[in-house]
């Protein structure tokens, strides 16, 4: 069997393996064995791992999709403001008693998407 050479890379010991030879089998049965057994534990591992990046990335689109949503709302309350302000004068002084006349009435939970008031 081939003698292993210890060498130093970036801090880290590594070990410099020559390739196999014709007829070598890489060691004795209990090394393949246990080759074989981590092999085994890797390919879970490999899979969990592609899963939880899978995950990951599903995260992040929704995440952006929220935001885009969320921009979105923005700017229909914005031009909703805008509106009641220039044709509702009276709308600035009166928006503070509306809005907690709607939180005590409206929970948003029970909105319909895309359903508009008095549809």
């Amino acid at each position: 069997m081939h003698e292993r050479q210890s060498r130093m890379c970036c801090g880290v010991a590594s070990l410099k393996v020559p390739p196999l030879e014709p007829g070598d089998r890489g060691g004795s049965v209990e090394e393949r064995e246990e080759s074989m057994e981590e092999k085994d534990i890797q390919q879970p591992f490999h899979l969990l791992h592609q899963e939880i990046e899978a995950a990951v990335s599903l995260i992040e689109d929704t995440k952006l999709d929220n935001a885009a949503a969320i921009d979105d709302l923005k700017i229909e309350v914005e031009v909703l403001r805008r509106f009641m302000e220039r044709y509702h004068p009276d709308f600035a002084s009166r928006y503070a008693e509306l809005r907690a006349e709607v939180i005590q009435e409206v929970n948003p939970e029970w909105t319909e998407p895309g359903r508009r008031a008095g549809t």
